[in-house]
């Protein structure tokens, strides 16, 4: 009613709204029962991006969400592993020539595979699934990017093997993964994104 009145135009054409969040044993908080979590002292301790995380992972569109210590525990291993993906990454592209670089065999497998999840992920995060998009996204940066790929290309690196191919993919992975991430944990990704070589826009601006 607030924008309507200001702006003489709708806010929002689509509005998501959750159930009810509930502690781990599917109890309704309350602070009587003892049971409630303060979100503010969650994002002092942890960062918000752990709060919303946690929130977001593996909840259903309309379902009670069961909150616990463990949750924001999990989410801050993941957005930690985030950054220190990142992180390496970075590091292994101070002497990178960004000049056209042409992938082949592992190293196109890898771009393919990335594309794939891409076009996986817009397909469930249109249609506002947030429980198949952020567990698609777990998945793939945790077990595959950072526990597969990044292990795999590292080596390449240090052996100065087809080392412009590892970079080239390490990066163009990275991006499309932080671009995927950006609406879940958005305060990390854009400062990620804001020390990622050859970036002209706010990763809130740019398009996946």
């Amino acid at each position: 009613m607030m924008g309507l009145y200001k702006t003489n135009q709708v806010p929002f054409k689509k509005v998501l709204l959750h159930g009810i969040v509930r502690d781990k044993n599917h109890q309704k908080m309350s602070k009587s029962k003892g049971n409630s979590i303060d979100p503010i002292t969650i994002c002092d301790q942890y960062g918000a991006d752990v709060l919303r995380w946690a929130m977001l992972y593996g909840t259903k569109v309309g379902d009670d969400i069961a909150f616990s210590d463990d949750k924001v525990i999990g989410a801050r291993n993941f957005v930690n592993k985030v950054w220190n993906a990142s992180k390496f990454v970075m590091m292994n592209l101070s002497d990178f020539d960004f000049s056209e670089v042409k992938v082949e065999g592992k190293y196109e497998k890898y771009i393919k595979e990335n594309d794939e999840i891409v076009k996986k992920y817009k397909k469930h995060f249109d249609k506002l699934n947030i429980t198949t998009s952020s567990t698609l996204l777990y998945k793939y940066f945790w077990f595959t990017f950072a526990d597969k790929i990044i292990e795999d290309l590292k080596q390449d690196i240090k052996n100065d093997t087809n080392k412009k191919q590892a970079q080239y993919v390490l990066l163009y992975i990275l991006q499309n993964n932080i671009k995927m991430l950006h609406p879940f944990i958005p305060f990390v990704t854009e400062y990620i994104w804001s020390l990622l070589p050859e970036r002209k826009n706010l990763l809130i601006v740019e398009k996946l």
